[in-house]
């Protein structure tokens, strides 16, 4: 789409970084504050801010308003760690990791059938791609604001996060060792799937 309005790669490139960078400032900022006051209060209007900035995109003229648009929309990003956390939340210690990989699965299969569907969505109609997206994200947001409660024991989670904490700090080395792979592994990634198309 970038291309269409008569964006260069490097371009293209920091459209792309402008909403992980907002994302990357705000996550841990909104991850606090649903400690502090829930998860639900901060991720539906996380899902609903993505549904909207999906649809201003498609509809967008300039590369500015993308710009802006999708700068804006990594607010909403943190429905990512938000929703982990959520995970982290109504899972026992037993059952967590298989609770994470099922939230993993499910990041990875958006991976796997949203670029084909947007790629052909886009070919018969630029908007058509982002409306999908949009109406998807919003309903998505409309079955989590009707379905999805706070966790029952609000005291069992806290207690939960605390235990984690602990166990960070007694295995910091080892975290800083993790996170840095992770961070390798994943920027990479991000160059290849953005030089490859």
């Amino acid at each position: 789409y970038g291309r269409e309005l008569g964006a260069s790669a490097t371009i293209i490139g920091i459209l792309l970084a402008a909403n992980q960078t907002v994302d990357f400032f705000f996550a841990p900022f909104a991850g606090r504050m649903s400690d502090r006051y829930g998860r639900r209060i901060l991720l539906l209007p996380a899902m609903l801010l993505t549904a909207i900035a999906y649809l201003a995109i498609g509809f967008s003229s300039s590369l500015l308003a993308i710009f802006i648009v999708w700068s804006i929309a990594g607010f909403g990003s943190a429905h990512v760690v938000l929703s982990q956390a959520y995970v982290a939340d109504v899972t026992s210690d037993n059952n967590r990791t298989t609770g994470m990989g099922y939230w993993g699965a499910a990041f990875a299969m958006a991976f796997v059938v949203g670029p084909p569907l947007g790629t052909y969505l886009f070919g018969r109609d630029p908007k058509s791609a982002a409306i999908v997206a949009a109406s998807t994200a919003l309903i998505a947001t409309i079955y989590a604001f009707l379905f999805l409660g706070e966790p029952k024991d609000v005291q069992q989670a806290q207690e939960k996060r605390a235990r984690s904490i602990g166990r960070l700090q007694e295995l910091k080395s080892s975290v800083i060792i993790i996170v840095a792979l992770n961070f390798a592994l994943i920027f990479m990634w991000s160059q290849f799937t953005t030089v490859l198309p």
